[in-house]
Protein backbone atom coordinates (compact mmCIF):
# COMPACT_ATOMS: atom_id res chain seq x y z
CA UNK A 1 0.00 0.00 0.00
CA UNK A 2 2.84 2.34 0.19
CA UNK A 3 2.35 3.08 4.04
CA UNK A 4 5.03 2.77 6.80
CA UNK A 5 2.86 2.99 9.91
CA UNK A 6 -0.66 1.36 10.85
CA UNK A 7 -2.47 2.70 13.92
CA UNK A 8 -4.99 0.79 14.23
CA UNK A 9 -8.10 1.06 17.82
CA UNK A 10 -7.59 -2.47 18.82
CA UNK A 11 -5.28 -5.25 18.65
CA UNK A 12 -8.81 -7.70 16.41
CA UNK A 13 -8.24 -4.90 13.69
CA UNK A 14 -4.37 -5.22 13.63
CA UNK A 15 -5.45 -8.96 12.99
CA UNK A 16 -7.48 -8.00 10.44
CA UNK A 17 -4.39 -6.27 8.46
CA UNK A 18 -2.45 -9.11 8.88
CA UNK A 19 -4.44 -11.53 7.03
CA UNK A 20 -4.81 -9.18 4.31
CA UNK A 21 -0.83 -9.10 3.76
CA UNK A 22 0.19 -5.58 5.48
CA UNK A 23 3.15 -6.78 7.63
CA UNK A 24 2.61 -6.86 11.35
CA UNK A 25 6.13 -4.69 11.97
CA UNK A 26 3.98 -1.42 10.12
CA UNK A 27 0.65 -2.20 12.42
CA UNK A 28 0.72 -0.88 16.13
CA UNK A 29 -2.75 -1.42 18.25
CA UNK A 30 -2.56 2.65 19.87
CA UNK A 31 -6.28 3.19 20.43
CA UNK A 32 -8.35 6.20 18.71
CA UNK A 33 -6.10 9.31 19.70
CA UNK A 34 -8.11 11.30 22.13
CA UNK A 35 -7.57 15.31 23.81
CA UNK A 36 -5.77 15.74 26.93
CA UNK A 37 -8.47 15.52 29.01
CA UNK A 38 -8.52 12.04 28.66
CA UNK A 39 -5.16 11.22 29.10
CA UNK A 40 -4.95 11.13 33.26
CA UNK A 41 -6.03 7.96 34.88
CA UNK A 42 -9.77 8.82 36.01
CA UNK A 43 -10.86 9.78 39.99
CA UNK A 44 -12.52 7.82 41.87
CA UNK A 45 -16.00 8.96 42.13
CA UNK A 46 -18.11 8.76 45.74
CA UNK A 47 -21.28 6.61 46.11
CA UNK A 48 -24.24 8.62 44.64
CA UNK A 49 -27.62 8.89 45.66
CA UNK A 50 -29.25 8.51 42.54
CA UNK A 51 -28.12 6.90 39.76
CA UNK A 52 -26.44 9.03 37.15
CA UNK A 53 -27.19 8.76 33.84
CA UNK A 54 -25.36 10.85 31.40
CA UNK A 55 -26.98 11.15 27.31
CA UNK A 56 -24.86 12.75 24.58
CA UNK A 57 -24.71 12.05 21.05
CA UNK A 58 -21.00 13.74 20.36
CA UNK A 59 -19.99 17.12 19.64
CA UNK A 60 -23.20 17.49 17.13
CA UNK A 61 -25.90 15.32 19.71
CA UNK A 62 -26.83 13.12 17.20
CA UNK A 63 -28.74 10.26 17.14
CA UNK A 64 -32.25 9.26 19.08
CA UNK A 65 -31.40 11.25 22.26
CA UNK A 66 -34.74 12.93 23.24
CA UNK A 67 -36.74 9.30 22.47
CA UNK A 68 -33.75 7.75 24.82
CA UNK A 69 -34.73 10.33 27.47
CA UNK A 70 -38.35 10.00 27.01
CA UNK A 71 -38.18 6.11 27.79
CA UNK A 72 -36.66 7.27 31.36
CA UNK A 73 -39.90 8.32 32.71
CA UNK A 74 -40.99 4.44 32.81
CA UNK A 75 -37.68 3.24 35.38
CA UNK A 76 -39.18 3.20 38.92
CA UNK A 77 -36.76 5.47 40.36
CA UNK A 78 -36.02 8.28 39.78
CA UNK A 79 -32.13 9.12 38.69
CA UNK A 80 -29.57 12.54 38.21
CA UNK A 81 -29.35 12.30 33.94
CA UNK A 82 -27.31 15.28 32.55
CA UNK A 83 -28.32 15.26 28.51
CA UNK A 84 -25.71 17.18 26.62
CA UNK A 85 -26.99 18.05 23.16
CA UNK A 86 -23.46 19.34 21.86
CA UNK A 87 -24.10 21.86 19.19
CA UNK A 88 -27.74 21.10 18.29
CA UNK A 89 -29.49 23.84 19.72
CA UNK A 90 -33.07 22.44 19.01
CA UNK A 91 -32.60 20.04 20.76
CA UNK A 92 -31.08 21.37 23.80
CA UNK A 93 -33.95 24.03 24.26
CA UNK A 94 -36.64 21.08 23.37
CA UNK A 95 -34.56 19.29 26.63
CA UNK A 96 -34.36 22.71 28.88
CA UNK A 97 -38.72 22.63 28.51
CA UNK A 98 -38.58 18.90 29.81
CA UNK A 99 -36.96 20.79 33.36
CA UNK A 100 -39.36 20.46 36.04
CA UNK A 101 -41.64 18.41 33.90
CA UNK A 102 -40.16 14.95 34.31
CA UNK A 103 -39.41 12.75 37.73
CA UNK A 104 -35.55 12.98 36.91
CA UNK A 105 -33.00 15.59 38.33
CA UNK A 106 -32.25 16.69 34.98
CA UNK A 107 -29.51 19.08 33.94
CA UNK A 108 -29.32 20.26 29.68
CA UNK A 109 -26.06 21.46 28.41
CA UNK A 110 -25.19 22.23 24.90
CA UNK A 111 -21.56 22.19 24.04
CA UNK A 112 -19.05 21.53 26.79
CA UNK A 113 -15.40 21.13 26.65
CA UNK A 114 -15.40 19.49 30.40
CA UNK A 115 -17.19 16.64 28.73
CA UNK A 116 -14.44 14.38 30.53
CA UNK A 117 -15.70 14.93 33.90
CA UNK A 118 -19.08 14.27 33.30
CA UNK A 119 -17.92 10.72 31.54
CA UNK A 120 -15.87 10.59 35.26
CA UNK A 121 -19.39 11.42 37.09
CA UNK A 122 -21.53 9.42 35.06
CA UNK A 123 -22.36 5.42 36.39
CA UNK A 124 -24.05 4.83 32.57
CA UNK A 125 -23.46 6.62 28.99
CA UNK A 126 -26.47 6.00 26.92
CA UNK A 127 -24.86 7.46 23.33
CA UNK A 128 -24.14 6.29 20.20
CA UNK A 129 -20.62 3.78 19.27
CA UNK A 130 -18.88 6.71 17.75
CA UNK A 131 -15.86 5.87 17.79
CA UNK A 132 -14.60 8.92 19.64
CA UNK A 133 -17.64 9.01 21.86
CA UNK A 134 -16.77 5.36 22.91
CA UNK A 135 -12.78 5.58 23.52
CA UNK A 136 -13.16 8.53 25.31
CA UNK A 137 -15.96 7.00 27.77
CA UNK A 138 -13.49 3.65 28.18
CA UNK A 139 -10.80 5.93 29.10
CA UNK A 140 -13.20 7.22 32.47
CA UNK A 141 -14.21 3.20 32.59
CA UNK A 142 -17.39 4.66 32.24
CA UNK A 143 -20.20 1.66 31.04
CA UNK A 144 -21.89 2.36 27.46
CA UNK A 145 -25.72 2.15 26.71
CA UNK A 146 -25.37 1.99 23.04
CA UNK A 147 -28.11 3.57 20.82
CA UNK A 148 -29.77 1.61 17.90
CA UNK A 149 -29.19 3.18 14.08
CA UNK A 150 -26.03 1.98 14.05
CA UNK A 151 -23.95 1.68 10.54
CA UNK A 152 -20.59 0.86 8.81
CA UNK A 153 -17.84 1.50 11.67
CA UNK A 154 -20.36 2.32 14.65
CA UNK A 155 -21.57 -1.13 14.27
CA UNK A 156 -18.06 -2.68 14.30
CA UNK A 157 -17.22 -0.60 17.43
CA UNK A 158 -20.26 -1.74 19.43
CA UNK A 159 -19.42 -4.97 18.57
CA UNK A 160 -16.13 -5.12 19.40
CA UNK A 161 -17.19 -3.24 22.86
CA UNK A 162 -19.74 -5.26 23.72
CA UNK A 163 -17.59 -8.64 23.13
CA UNK A 164 -15.20 -6.95 25.79
CA UNK A 165 -17.80 -6.77 28.58
CA UNK A 166 -17.56 -2.95 28.55
CA UNK A 167 -20.87 -2.22 27.12
CA UNK A 168 -24.81 -3.29 26.23
CA UNK A 169 -25.90 -2.60 22.58
CA UNK A 170 -29.55 -2.31 22.05
CA UNK A 171 -31.60 -2.64 19.07
CA UNK A 172 -34.64 -0.60 20.27
CA UNK A 173 -34.95 2.72 21.93
CA UNK A 174 -37.81 1.79 24.12
CA UNK A 175 -35.39 -1.02 25.41
CA UNK A 176 -33.48 1.26 27.50
CA UNK A 177 -35.39 1.49 30.97
CA UNK A 178 -35.37 -2.68 30.87
CA UNK A 179 -31.62 -2.59 30.75
CA UNK A 180 -31.07 -0.33 33.56
CA UNK A 181 -33.72 -1.88 35.68
CA UNK A 182 -31.63 -5.06 35.22
CA UNK A 183 -28.86 -3.10 36.20
CA UNK A 184 -30.37 -1.60 39.14
CA UNK A 185 -30.71 -4.63 40.11
CA UNK A 186 -27.43 -6.09 39.84
CA UNK A 187 -24.89 -3.09 40.89
CA UNK A 188 -22.26 -6.02 40.40
CA UNK A 189 -22.79 -5.74 36.73
CA UNK A 190 -22.22 -2.62 36.62
CA UNK A 191 -19.07 -2.57 38.21
CA UNK A 192 -17.93 -4.88 36.38
CA UNK A 193 -18.70 -3.07 32.89
CA UNK A 194 -16.67 -0.25 34.30
CA UNK A 195 -13.76 -2.23 34.94
CA UNK A 196 -14.00 -3.94 31.50
CA UNK A 197 -14.62 -0.50 30.29
CA UNK A 198 -11.15 1.03 31.63
CA UNK A 199 -9.30 -2.51 30.85
CA UNK A 200 -10.54 -1.49 27.34
CA UNK A 201 -9.78 2.37 27.21
CA UNK A 202 -6.64 3.31 25.55
CA UNK A 203 -6.17 7.05 26.43
CA UNK A 204 -2.81 7.40 25.70
CA UNK A 205 -3.26 6.57 22.20
CA UNK A 206 -2.66 10.07 20.75
CA UNK A 207 1.28 10.24 22.66
CA UNK A 208 1.84 6.21 21.68
CA UNK A 209 0.84 7.28 17.82
CA UNK A 210 2.86 10.25 18.10
CA UNK A 211 6.23 8.22 19.63
CA UNK A 212 5.55 5.34 16.77
CA UNK A 213 5.60 8.38 14.04
CA UNK A 214 8.92 9.70 15.84
CA UNK A 215 10.64 6.64 15.66
CA UNK A 216 9.86 6.04 12.01
CA UNK A 217 11.34 9.47 11.37
CA UNK A 218 14.46 9.15 13.20
CA UNK A 219 14.97 5.59 12.45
Amino acid sequence: TGLDLYCVPHEEQADKLIKIGIPSHKIHATGIPISEPFWAPPIPQPQQAKLHLLIAGGGWGMGPLKEAYQTLESLSVPCKVTFIAGKNQPLEEEMKNLIGHTKHDLTVLGYTDKIAEYMESADLLISKAGGLTTSEALSRGTPLLLLPGRAGQEEDNAQLIEKHGAAISLHRVKDIPGKIEELLRTPSSLVSLSENALALGRPCAAKDSANWMNQLLNS
